[in-house]
């Protein structure tokens, strides 16, 4: 509550010392200027995140590969063996 109240005493003085139109400008760059930092940092972590996702898409690719293989040669060892016991 004490932090609310020291920032309403700021805005007011600057409010007098700028103006209401230096105010609104100086409110509209902020404003804007924090709406291009969260762009940005949304931009990063989707990006991060996009990247991480494509790493471990190819790990996963790459063990259904090698358990494909060993499954593989396991299940032609086994119809080879009951071949030659025939």
């Amino acid at each position: 509550m004490e932090i609310f109240v020291h920032s309403l005493a700021r805005n007011a003085a600057l409010k007098t010392k700028l103006g209401d139109d230096g105010f609104l400008e100086l409110w509209e760059m902020l404003d804007s200027h924090e709406h291009e930092w969260r762009k940005a940092v949304l931009e990063t972590a989707t990006d991060r995140f996009e990247r991480r996702l494509t790493e471990e898409s190819t790990r996963v690719i790459r063990w259904m590969f090698g358990f494909f293989v060993a499954y593989l040669g396991v299940t032609l060892s086994l119809v080879g063996m009951i071949l030659r016991a025939k």
